[in-house]
């Protein structure tokens, strides 16, 4: 359920995509920024969930994951997203 997760997104632009994604979604979580709740020392008791929107290097995904373990006991789940529709090529 929402409650039993926190989802953050690794940036602005992450976020501004979850939030697309979810807008027609009435329980969705609460969408953080990963860098702005770990800056405020934001502590969890629920489940992370890091949102990326791009495809990263092995070592990002690994230093995210290490961040959201500084702030939640609980073991994080990672989703990555990419747009995969047909861009008109000139």
């Amino acid at each position: 359920t929402p409650a039993d997760i926190c989802l953050f997104a690794d940036c602005p632009a992450s976020y501004f995509v979850a939030n697309i994604l979810l807008k027609t979604r009435p329980d969705s979580p609460r969408i953080h920024i990963l860098q702005h709740a770990v800056a405020e020392g934001l502590r969890l008791d629920s489940t992370p969930v890091l949102f990326v929107d791009a495809m990263y290097r092995g070592e990002t995904i690994k230093r995210l994951v290490a961040e959201l373990q500084g702030i939640s006991s609980a073991s994080p789940i990672v989703i990555a997203c990419i747009d995969m529709r047909r861009i008109p090529v000139p």
